[in-house]
């Protein structure tokens, strides 16, 4: 069987780690597995086929001319299964392009619950656009929550597919602690709180920001740590320098251990204005560490008892008790809840692996 994951663009996100997790996982070995990036290039160290950017940009010309790229490499590359992992009904335009290449499995994968903070009127417009003009081109559909689901498909039904981690490969220990932090330059006794995920609007980095400065009123060991990079971060250094927090934050940039990040950390702060399912929320709690995070996020998060969501209405004081009096979990504790929870990455890759099977079977008892 030959599987084709799709992405609009590669980065570093939880989408990118799914899929990662997807092809380094020792349950699909017996599967070819490769990765399309419509319009940036891939950085994976695996061995697996990477493809892409079919085109420079994601601007409306561009788009369209993927389109007809992408049907075009499938054509001289035959598939038995493209899973597109998408945030919007652009996803159905890329399963319309599969199907007329011939592809008998074509599978729609919704990750996020909207659009994205920049969407306008024009973004909006063609995302109903879309959903009207191709919807009905995949043969399956999941999605990472039910609100995430509920946003892409609208009334048509989904499978739920959990964001699975690697549970071995985050837990907690404490010279990985101590070793991240010593890279910072992170004393031992400060009390740090980490913010883990691309520098992008829809994190509410600056309300991170915001909250951290009324912690630090009340804990002056605390330390904040920026996880992640993006278009924000030059934005985010000057609002750290306006609210005299220098010294005080770190950007540690992209990191390549996350476990030991995870394990660095006193605290996750996640005051995002709304996503599916995080998955750096997933790995967070399997490394033991606890979360506060906003009510905009799905409560399906919630895997532990050491996960607290509060309205993004709530004062940064509220916010601040909250950082201060939340408390790390067992790591043994941890591990079981995430395994009993059906978010460890051999129970997902085995269930997607048996939806492609199922799915070609279907097919060819139909045919």
């Amino acid at each position: 069987m030959r599987i084709l994951h799709i992405v609009n663009r590669w980065s570093d996100g939880g989408v990118e780690r799914f899929v990662e997790g997807l092809i380094l996982s020792r349950v699909s070995d017996s599967f070819d597995q490769d990765i399309l990036s419509i319009c940036s290039p891939i950085s994976l160290d695996a061995a697996c086929g990477q493809y892409g950017p079919l085109v420079p940009n994601d601007s409306l010309w561009s788009f369209f001319a993927a389109g007809a790229r992408l049907n075009a490499f499938l054509r001289e590359n035959a598939y038995d299964v493209v899973h597109i992992h998408t945030n919007n009904a652009s996803g159905f335009f890329f399963a319309r392009a599969a199907k007329r290449a011939g592809v008998p499995v074509r599978i729609i994968h919704a990750h996020n619950s909207g659009l994205g903070m920049d969407a306008g009127s024009v973004k909006r417009a063609a995302n109903r656009l879309l959903w009207t003009g191709y919807h009905g081109s995949e043969t399956g559909r999941v999605a990472c929550s039910r609100v995430a689901g509920e946003f892409l498909f609208r009334d048509a039904s989904f499978m739920l597919v959990n964001n699975g981690v690697d549970t071995e490969g985050f837990r907690f220990s404490g010279v990985a602690r101590s070793r991240f932090r010593g890279r910072y330059g992170i004393p031992s006794d400060a009390f740090l709180v980490g913010c883990v995920g691309s520098l992008v609007p829809v994190k509410n980095h600056r309300r991170a920001v915001s909250i951290f400065r009324e912690l630090v009123a009340r804990r002056s060991s605390a330390t904040l740590v920026f996880i992640g990079d993006g278009e924000l971060r030059a934005l985010l250094e000057a609002e750290v320098d306006r609210q005299g927090l220098n010294g005080k934050v770190v950007f540690a940039g992209l990191v390549d251990d996350m476990r030991e990040a995870y394990s660095a950390l006193d605290v996750v702060l996640h005051p995002s204005f709304y996503e599916g399912l995080p998955m750096a929320l997933v790995e967070a709690q399997c490394n033991g560490a606890p979360v506060v995070a906003s009510d905009s996020v799905t409560e399906e998060v919630r895997l532990t008892d050491g996960l607290e969501r509060l309205s993004l209405d709530s004062p940064d004081a509220v916010w601040a008790d909250a950082l201060l009096g939340a408390e790390r979990l067992d790591p043994e504790s941890a591990l079981k809840a995430i395994h009993d929870k059906g978010y460890s990455k051999e129970d997902v890759v085995s269930g997607l692996i048996e939806l492609y099977r199922s799915a070609i079977v279907a097919l060819g008892a139909r045919s």
